[in-house]
């Protein structure tokens, strides 16, 4: 893995007379240092699924919530717990990561 990683957060919403609509919320930081095992939002959303739009997201090493990722650039894959066992899935203390979002 290398400082391009791109990690993103899905969340699927239900919507009437449709199936799920996938909306994936995608997190990119300049470092891949560390091992966070928890985001904030800028927002305030802490410890939740980041809303789909949220301008960055900013680590936070020292509280005990986490959030799960997608390990995939879609909407398929299996969720990803983010902790200190996965390689390369922290960023440094304080790191800030933009996001995007997209529905698929």
């Amino acid at each position: 893995m290398h400082s391009s990683i791109a990690l993103f957060l899905i969340s699927a919403v239900a919507v009437a007379n449709a199936s799920n609509l996938y909306s994936v919320t995608f997190f990119s930081g300049t470092s891949c240092t560390g091992s966070a095992s928890s985001f904030i939002a800028t927002d305030g959303h802490s410890c939740n699924s980041i809303p789909g739009g949220a301008d960055s997201m900013l680590v936070d090493t020292l509280s005990g919530c986490s959030t799960n990722f997608f390990a995939s650039n879609d909407c398929s894959g299996s969720g990803v717990h983010v902790d200190e066992a996965q390689v390369c899935n922290g960023f440094s203390d304080g790191s800030r990561l933009g996001s995007y979002t997209t529905d698929c």
